[in-house]
């Protein structure tokens, strides 16, 4: 197969942190993401072949999965407005290309997700504690339509 490497093996990417662009626009960096796959309905179609039944697996819809995003809170408002869009019923018309940009340690990219038709599915603010030195993290879920792994 052509699309595997000739036994060429590359370490592993260290990821340090996460950028969010929507429309090409870098709207904020993160330091956790979830949810970047895909999965294929799996069905099951009884054959007989020479004789013998077999069960063949083929593949049925796919899936992509909500991608969630956290970062410690920030002055920016952009992420509550534009969930603020969706709240007033503005949903078809807030849908927007996205992309998440792996970094690694010394700032370079090393791997980028194409997000397409998302939108802010969710948005938490984090939870309030006076008395911890934890760092106020903001949450953002998007509903994502289709996913596509890129060269950075």
């Amino acid at each position: 197969m052509g699309m595997f490497r000739d036994g060429k093996v590359k370490d592993s990417l260290t990821a340090a942190s996460f950028g969010l662009f929507i429309e090409k626009e870098l709207v904020g960096t993160f330091r956790k993401c979830t949810g970047l796959s895909s999965k294929n309905e799996v069905i099951k179609e009884v054959k007989v072949k020479e004789g013998k039944t077999v069960v063949q697996k083929q593949p049925g819809g796919v899936t992509v999965s909500d991608v969630t995003l956290e970062r410690g809170t920030t002055d920016s408002m952009d992420l509550y407005e534009w969930r603020m869009l969706i709240l007033d019923g503005k949903i078809n018309e807030n849908r927007r290309p996205c992309s998440i940009v792996v970094y690694a340690p010394n700032e370079d990219p090393v791997a980028r997700y194409e997000l397409y038709d998302c939108w802010p599915a969710e948005f938490s603010g984090g939870d309030l504690d006076a008395s911890s030195n934890d760092v106020f993290i903001e949450k953002v879920v998007l509903a994502v339509e289709r996913m596509e792994r890129v060269k950075p």
